[in-house]
């Protein structure tokens, strides 16, 4: 239980922003892989919508990430609607 409570105290988050102007959160890690996911910061909003990232990088394509306070982020509801015309 102690992942749970921590993560709904969380308000520091690692964000990235890519070339789109869109930012990702890293939501957690997994083996040398980031999971990062789409925020509506200003929303405070998270798209469950996960990707998996190396976390090493070249110094040619290098990834940036800055410490960001958030405050608590909440997850997106998304019906099964909406994702099936998604697609």
């Amino acid at each position: 239980m102690y992942g749970s409570n921590s993560a709904a105290e969380k308000e520091d988050y690692l964000i990235m922003e890519s070339t789109n102007d869109q930012n990702f959160v890293v939501i957690n890690t997994y083996k040398d892989k980031f999971i990062i996911a789409p925020v509506n910061l200003e929303k405070k909003e998270i798209t469950p919508k996960f990707q998996f990232i190396e976390i090493k990088s070249d110094i040619d394509d290098k990834v940036e990430f800055s410490l960001v306070h958030t405050g608590k982020l909440k997850v997106k509801k998304v019906t099964g609607e909406k994702q099936n015309n998604e697609k």
